[in-house]
């Protein structure tokens, strides 16, 4: 057997580009560059403008990761076998390697989720954090075990995990900034929510989010509205406040990459 086909199963962020972007496009370390990526660089930029560390803003999304994939291995692996019809990301030959080393697997990440945090507190980083890094497991637990509607309320959660989370990890308390952490939460997780609850993967559309659009084909349109409309308003509270102009580039961001993709739909996100 070639272990190093399944390099995958220990290395934060291989997982994900495995099994969730590179199966939905060729393109799919591209997708995840300018969907993920590359904003939350932006916003660690923006948050230490003049002080940013590559070493430290890269320690900071691998360690989120390393612990999201958890869950994701956990979905991908076990979650399945007491599905009906499960969706399945992985093949035969990766579901064997896994039973045959999970113990293996889940030390690897430990061991990696433990290095991480003693970075953190070596730099100071308040104990709060740390708590919230080490909590995305039982979240992702909880996500793994129950089934339903709620799940839509877990995803949110989750996503705001990966994307906000990186930020605090980087900054600590000395670059907490609030307005920054709700424009990254409403420029991804929240939109991606109304979609999901669009879509009504668990059931039934979610009534209150059919009064952004209805039919879930027009995912791609609604995208290209809603962060128009965010952008929009961003700029308004900047011109009006003393709100730093800074602000604007996340959602700005997003509103060309996703008017460019208007005619490259199976690029985006689902």
């Amino acid at each position: 057997m070639k272990y190093h086909q399944y390099i995958y199963y220990y290395i934060p962020t291989f997982f994900a580009l495995k099994t969730r972007f590179l199966k939905r496009s060729r393109w799919g370390l591209i997708v995840w560059c300018s969907e993920y990526l590359i904003p939350v660089l932006l916003a660690m930029i923006i948050q230490r403008w003049g002080d940013f560390s590559f070493m430290n803003s890269a320690l900071a999304i691998l360690a989120v990761y390393n612990y999201y994939e958890i869950g994701y291995i956990q979905n991908d692996c076990e979650t399945i076998k007491k599905e009906i019809k499960p969706t399945l990301r992985l093949s035969k030959e990766d579901l064997d390697y896994y039973e045959q080393h999970k113990i293996d697997i889940y030390f690897f990440r430990i061991i990696i989720g433990v290095f991480c945090t003693s970075v953190f507190l070596y730099n100071d980083l308040p104990i709060i954090y740390i708590i919230g890094l080490w909590s995305i497991l039982p979240i992702y637990y909880l996500y793994n075990t129950i089934r339903g509607r709620i799940n839509l309320y877990f995803i949110v959660i989750l996503t705001t995990f990966r994307f906000c989370y990186p930020l605090l990890l980087y900054g600590g308390n000395d670059y907490f900034n609030i307005p920054l952490l709700l424009v990254i939460f409403f420029s991804y997780p929240f939109p991606t929510f109304i979609i999901q609850c669009v879509e009504g993967k668990y059931g039934k559309s979610e009534k209150w989010a059919l009064v952004f659009f209805h039919n879930y084909d027009d995912r791609f349109l609604f995208r290209v509205k809603y962060y128009f409309i965010i952008s929009l308003v961003i700029t308004i509270l900047c011109v009006v406040s003393s709100l730093s102009w800074l602000l604007c580039i996340i959602p700005y961001y997003y509103l060309v990459t996703r008017t460019s993709q208007l005619k490259m739909s199976r690029l985006g996100p689902k």
